[in-house]
């Protein structure tokens, strides 16, 4: 239960993250900071997704992107769970090596600026 929890959260987050930051008005102005490019998140061994940021519009698509930009790879699906259900904080999830980040700082800086808007439509 707790994988398929986890997996159908970090899909959620991520699909909703985009709608959010092609709809809402605060989500807005997080995507128009955005450089055109390719965002990976993704589990080591499990789901990956691609977020698709061009002229400040989001698109979520599954797979591993080719072109990326910036990335978010989970260690495994549980801290991925952990960290979308805000059960772990994502600097001590950093600080564990259970989030690896990498590549433009600015896209990662605002894909969580549309994450943390998220509960606010689902929570």
């Amino acid at each position: 239960y707790a994988n398929a929890n986890a997996i159908m959260t970090l899909h959620l987050a991520i699909y909703a993250l985009a709608e959010i930051g092609n709809n809402d008005p605060l989500g807005k102005l997080s995507a128009a900071r955005m450089a055109d490019g390719e965002i990976q998140v993704a589990v080591r061994g499990g789901p990956a997704l691609i977020v698709q940021v061009n002229a400040g519009k989001l698109r979520v698509k599954q797979g591993i992107s080719e072109h990326r930009r910036a990335k978010m790879v989970f260690a495994d699906i549980e801290s991925a769970g952990a960290v979308l259900r805000g059960e772990l904080s994502s600097y001590a999830a950093i600080g564990r090596d259970l989030i690896e980040l990498g590549g433009y700082v600015p896209m990662l800086d605002n894909l969580n600026k549309l994450l943390s808007l998220v509960p606010r439509y689902l929570g």
